[in-house]
């Protein structure tokens, strides 16, 4: 929804170019239509942006775990090797 200021600033912009009654009214509505569509748009970009953002951080997080999950492994089959038990890989 358009505030007050920015209905009042198209009507300026409509009267400037000479528009009148019917034509101003026309092309009010026309140009809130375009900007209510074009905020529309940037809001989905934006909501699409944030998902990658947020995929890519799950990815990552999910890298690390697995990062994590084989030094555990290494640390506990070095463990094993130290006690002339498992394999040593070294």
């Amino acid at each position: 929804m358009l505030s007050a200021k920015d209905i009042k600033g198209l009507t300026e912009s409509g009267t400037a170019l000479g528009l009148k009654d019917k034509e101003l009214r026309d092309y009010i509505k026309n140009e809130k239509l375009r900007l209510e569509k074009q905020k529309q748009e940037q809001i989905e970009r934006e909501e699409k942006d944030n998902e990658r953002e947020m995929e890519k951080l799950k990815l990552e997080m999910e890298e690390r775990q697995k990062d994590k999950d084989r030094e555990t492994e290494r640390m506990k089959l070095g463990q094993l090797g130290g006690r002339g038990e498992g394999v040593n890989f070294s």
